[in-house]
């Protein structure tokens, strides 16, 4: 995967955002999160009518899948993390393995370049590019390999790599949700006005009975990839107690978008936990 860095990247184990500007160890107790990454990455060489989007892929034991990403403008900013198993990946070329990317894993945080790498759950990685190179990705662990990413750039341009059917070819699972692009350009001049932006992921799970009220301002989106919630939208200047007037359920691999500032309300009324991704970006502090 060679990327072109275009500035320096800054990737955090956990940090707290505006976008998860509630007190949830107090509001919702039992509420766990597992895993939150985040990178900030400079807003300068962010493609005019952006869009966001992101994606949960799997790859089963043995599989492996061929990226031919084109060299054409396409995705801007990944941040990647690794949920399940590992992997190991290469140039198709057979050439170095080019990422000028910040890895942070159980070593700390560190540019990652490296002919043949390897990924453990936990570990995320955050690039800033315009291009990329194609690459093979093996799965040659015991387990099933399984890993979220966030993506922002585009727009969409004809010949971009549909990374989603590469691993459905490879016999693996995948899903894809993005925000609506109208409603992100209705933020994306001041996603730009810092001149650095943050993009977060974090692996949540809410037990049952457990109740979760997030104040979106800046674009999220949210996957449940086990057990079942509830969900509703409540008014930003509305008090978190306050019950959604709609309520949907949510099953594993449904997703909630985002179109606008909001409360989001959820609560596993279940008797077995229920795992879900958080993907936002945010204006950088």
């Amino acid at each position: 995967m060679s990327h072109t860095f275009l500035g320096t990247i800054a990737i955090a184990s956990a940090v707290s955002f505006p976008v998860f500007a509630m007190a949830e160890a107090a509001k919702s107790p039992g509420i766990v999160t597992s895993i939150s990454r985040s990178a900030t990455i400079p807003t300068a060489g962010m493609p005019a009518g952006s869009e966001m989007w992101a994606a949960w892929l799997s790859l089963p034991v043995g599989k492996k899948v061929e990226v031919e990403e084109p060299k054409v403008p396409g995705t801007w900013m990944s941040l990647e993390v690794d949920l399940t198993g590992s992997t190991v990946a290469e140039s198709l070329s057979g050439e170095a393995l080019e990422m000028e990317c910040v890895l942070f894993d159980a070593g700390g945080q560190r540019t990652f370049t490296a002919k043949e790498s390897s990924t453990r759950p936990g570990d995320a990685l955050a690039c800033n590019f315009t291009s990329g190179a194609p690459y093979w990705q093996e799965n040659r662990g015991s387990e099933l390999y399984s890993r979220v990413q966030l993506n922002v750039g585009g727009p969409w341009t004809p010949g971009m790599f549909d990374i989603t059917h590469a691993h459905r070819l490879a016999e693996g699972e995948s899903r894809a949700l993005r925000v609506d692009p109208y409603a992100f350009r209705q933020v994306e001049k001041e996603l730009r006005t810092t001149g650095m932006m943050t993009a977060t992921t974090r692996i949540v799970t809410i037990p049952p009975g457990g109740r979760s009220v997030a104040t979106d301002r800046y674009p999220t989106l949210r996957m449940l990839t086990s057990g079942e919630l509830r969900w509703g939208t409540i008014p930003v200047q509305s008090e978190p107690s306050l019950s959604p007037k709609s309520v949907f359920k949510l099953g594993p691999f449904n997703w909630i978008e985002w179109t606008r500032p909001q409360q989001v309300v959820l609560s596993n009324e279940s008797d077995k936990p229920a795992e879900l991704v958080e993907w936002s970006v945010t204006p950088a502090p």
